[in-house]
């Protein structure tokens, strides 16, 4: 028995099979994380626009912005970078970011919420 054949038609579904995966990933719907995600996601597709309000990579700042958001209740929104999709137990840092998004209406005033908070008049 010829053992090619059929050695080839194993890895050529095993590469079709990945190649769907992949695409179902990336088409994969976002699901909010919290209360404040969820509102994010329902004012944007209600016309809002968004920006992005930071890039972090430092885990202290990410918990300090995160929890200012929440608790000030600005919706939001994380998207992780690199390693991190990968590997979600890694520390931010060298191998990983995160940016926040805010809603283009909440700019000016989650600045100032951020800057008065590290000064600790917030």
């Amino acid at each position: 028995m010829h053992w090619g054949p059929i050695i080839a038609i194993i890895v050529f579904v095993l590469v079709c099979a990945v190649v769907v995966k992949k695409a179902q990933n990336r088409t994969k719907k976002i699901e909010p994380k919290n209360e404040m995600e969820e509102l994010f996601f329902t004012e944007v597709r209600n016309g809002e626009k968004s920006c992005k309000l930071t890039h972090i990579i430092d885990e202290v700042e990410f918990s300090f912005i995160e929890t200012l958001l929440q608790t000030e209740r600005i919706p939001y929104h994380t998207e992780i970078d690199n390693a991190l999709n990968i590997w979600p137990s890694m520390k931010l840092g060298a191998w990983g970011n995160v940016n926040i998004y805010i809603l283009e209406k909440n700019y000016d005033e989650t600045i100032k919420i951020i800057e008065e908070n590290r000064k600790g008049n917030g």
